[in-house]
């Protein structure tokens, strides 16, 4: 069945293996998703701490916000929704999304083996690296100061209405 765990004093340091339609965890400390966590449906992560997924993450959708996260592990899923409040993503493992969205209050370095089919609205404070391995849709509004984007035997394509926003001056018309 479900898993609701979304009491904010919940203090999980380690979740293992999970098999639910749908998981919902507000964490209060730091978590390792060491084991599998597979969620037919979503699998959503609060945590109050650092989120590191040395694991594998299968769902729908998966929604994982934390102060940073760092996946050298794996997370699957149609849409994902990555968000580091205070600093970094840190991605080395496989990230494989339908879309991606999300932010980071500092860094977002996705470099793993990705197979992300659309970039979504995704910000970050001081930069975005992106490795992909198939076509790539940026479909969104895409902000950092500094951003990387590499699909070497790839496709990117800037769909209708995206917008690639970084600092610096604007060149003119």
């Amino acid at each position: 069945g479900t898993w609701t765990l979304t009491n904010a004093g919940n203090a999980v340091a380690t979740l293992g293996n999970v098999t639910a339609p749908v998981f919902a965890l507000t964490d209060s400390t730091n978590l390792a998703v060491n084991g599998t966590l597979a969620a037919a449906t979503s699998a959503v992560i609060s945590d109050a701490g650092a989120l590191t997924i040395p694991g594998a993450i299968n769902a729908g959708a998966a929604g994982l916000t934390a102060n940073s996260v760092g996946i050298a592990g794996s997370v699957n899923a149609g849409t994902v929704n990555l968000n580091a409040t205070t600093g970094a993503l840190n991605e080395t493992g496989a990230l494989i999304a339908g879309t991606l969205t999300g932010s980071a209050a500092t860094s977002a370095s996705l470099t793993g083996t990705n197979q992300i089919a659309t970039l979504g609205n995704f910000s970050a404070g001081t930069s975005l690296v992106l490795n992909d391995g198939v076509d790539l849709l940026i479909g969104g509004t895409v902000t950092a100061p500094n951003i990387a984007i590499a699909a070497p035997a790839s496709q990117v394509s800037l769909g209708d209405g995206a917008a690639i926003v970084t600092g610096g001056s604007a060149r003119p018309p």
